[in-house]
Formats: structure tokens, C-alpha cells, sequence
């Protein structure tokens, strides 16, 4: 088939849902696939890992904190990197919003993890569950 046909195919189609979106599997042509595949080896087994794909796997765990830096990066830039006004801000606009009594003072979840960020020898540090309730919590905000 000449190029320019499938060129012309292509354009056609851009943008339509294809012929099976949303269709459901019958019962038995599920079954038939999962038979066909037992006892099969895994593609990946004794495969060793490049170090590209070691650097994206790790990279792949930063992505929470890159998130809530984002957010929170626009927080400072708002209120010119003042922790009290930003505390004063977040805590007008969520009712709810995390509490922790820091070495520091009392200070909003947010403020406390971008400081134990900051600062690798902060005494109380944060956990995975925190800092996603942090990345929650600046996303009701809708900052842009």
C-alpha cells in the first residue's frame, strides 16, 4: 500500500475510538487466553536490569516530592518565602489541615515537610502517608 494511502487511512481515523473500546471480553475467550498462558515463563525472568532502567525505576519514587515541591514552590513565590504567612494562608482556606508541633514551633504538614526537605537534619522527618496528605492537601488549593 503506498505511503499516501496510509497517510490518508491515518488521518481518518484521528480522533474515533477504535471498533472494541469499551466492549467487554466474553467469559470464554477470557478463559481460553488465561489457559493458554499458564505454565508459560514471564518475558523478564533472569533478565538483568540496564542502568537506564535502574535510573527510571528510582526516579519513578521521587515523583511525590517533586510534586509537592512543585506546588509548594508556589506557595513561596506567593508569599516571598514567609513559613508564618504561608501557615496563616493554608490554614484560612483548609479547615482541616494537619497540625505538627515541631522543635520549630507549630506548623502546618506542608510547611513542616518542606522544612524536613530542606533541611536533611530536621529532628522529626515525615513519612510516605504524610507527604501524600501534604500533596493532597496544596491540591485543593488549585494554585497556578
Amino acid at each position: 500500500m503506498p505511503q499516501v494511502t496510509k497517510d490518508r487511512i491515518s488521518m481518518s481515523r484521528k480522533g474515533k475510538p477504535a471498533w472494541n473500546k469499551n466492549k467487554p471480553w466474553p467469559e470464554k475467550v477470557k478463559t481460553k487466553i488465561s489457559n493458554s498462558k499458564k505454565g508459560q515463563e514471564p518475558w523478564n525472568k533472569n533478565r538483568a536490569w540496564s542502568n537506564n532502567v535502574k535510573k527510571k525505576i528510582s526516579k519513578t519514587k521521587l515523583v511525590p516530592e517533586v510534586k509537592f515541591n512543585s506546588l509548594y514552590g508556589k506557595l513561596e513565590l506567593m508569599f516571598k518565602s514567609n513559613f508564618r504567612k504561608i501557615d496563616i494562608f493554608l490554614t484560612s482556606k483548609i479547615d482541616d489541615i494537619k497540625m505538627v508541633d515541631c522543635p520549630r514551633g507549630k506548623e502546618t504538614l506542608p510547611t513542616h515537610i518542606r522544612h524536613s526537605i530542606h533541611h536533611k537534619d530536621h529532628p522529626l522527618g515525615y513519612s510516605r502517608d504524610q507527604l501524600n496528605i501534604a500533596v493532597k492537601t496544596l491540591q485543593k488549593l488549585r494554585l497556578k
